[in-house]
């Protein structure tokens, strides 16, 4: 059911108003709470972003093996007692799989379109899904190429 979920046609993030005939009136693109005037855009630019967040999970892991080598060097070298060597195994062994997992780590990948307007700003639309953004690029670049 889950795969069926995936793979349903989902409808686009975007869309293009056309204005009701009156002269001068000019199209617009909106996506999320933001609406750009299609003669306002100046330039576009698609790019993918890949990232890894494995930030925390390395220093979850840190924070383990440190505790685990306290508590060893508590054991060894000051006679605690024995029984806080379990500790020292059982947080160096979440550390070493906190390790593992952060290492087996995928990056997360996005897609950014970034539309540069006449007077200098930029507005990014960003998505996970590949084809509704290069959809939105397409469609926008045939519209500024058939302004012109």
């Amino acid at each position: 059911m889950g795969k069926a979920i995936l793979e349903a046609a989902r409808p686009s993030m975007w869309e293009i108003e056309r204005p009701i005939p009156p002269a001068g009136a000019s199209a617009f693109v909106r996506f999320g709470h933001k609406r750009i005037a299609l003669s306002q855009i100046a330039g576009l630019s698609l790019e993918e972003v890949r990232n890894r967040q494995a930030m925390g999970l390395f220093v979850a892991a840190t924070a383990f093996i440190f505790a685990a080598s306290v508590f060893a060097y508590f054991v060894f070298e000051q006679g605690a007692m024995a029984r806080f060597l379990i500790g020292t195994f059982f947080l160096g062994g979440l550390g070493v799989a906190g390790l593992i997992e952060a290492i087996r780590l995928r990056a997360v990948r996005h897609y950014e379109l970034t539309i540069t307007l006449v007077g200098g700003e930029r507005a990014v639309f960003a998505s996970a899904d590949r084809a509704d953004i290069q959809a939105l690029a397409l469609r926008l670049a045939a519209e500024l190429g058939s302004a012109e």
